[in-house]
């Protein structure tokens, strides 16, 4: 019995962790677009300045934080699949563990 309940708990905790890294995903989508516009804006500034090889620097910089960025997306996105697999995991165990109470029941009441 305590094992069904400590499985439904993990899988609570497990919905709650899904959700907010989601939430944490959309808002760093959110803060990549505007920095990237910052940096966008900052390029057009440079150029207007003529600071070419500033303007170089700045580009493989931005290019070089984008990837950086990129890569975090991935990996928490894959993070993500990992703790809804465990979920999925989490659930079957649950399922398995109440059927074995459910027989253990049946065996003693026969």
């Amino acid at each position: 019995m305590r094992t069904v309940f400590s499985s439904f708990f993990l899988l609570a905790k497990m919905e709650m962790l899904i959700a907010r890294l989601e939430k944490e995903r959309a808002e760093l989508r959110e803060k990549i677009k505007i920095e990237m516009e910052v940096q966008q804006e900052q390029l057009r500034n440079m150029e207007a300045a003529h600071m070419g090889q500033a303007e170089q620097e700045r580009e493989a910089f931005i290019k070089e934080n984008h990837a950086l960025e990129e890569r975090f997306l991935e990996m928490q996105k894959s993070n993500e699949e990992n703790m809804k697999m465990i979920k999925n995991m989490s659930e079957l165990i649950a399922k398995h563990e109440a059927e074995k109470m459910k027989l253990r029941t049946q065996t003693k009441t026969n």
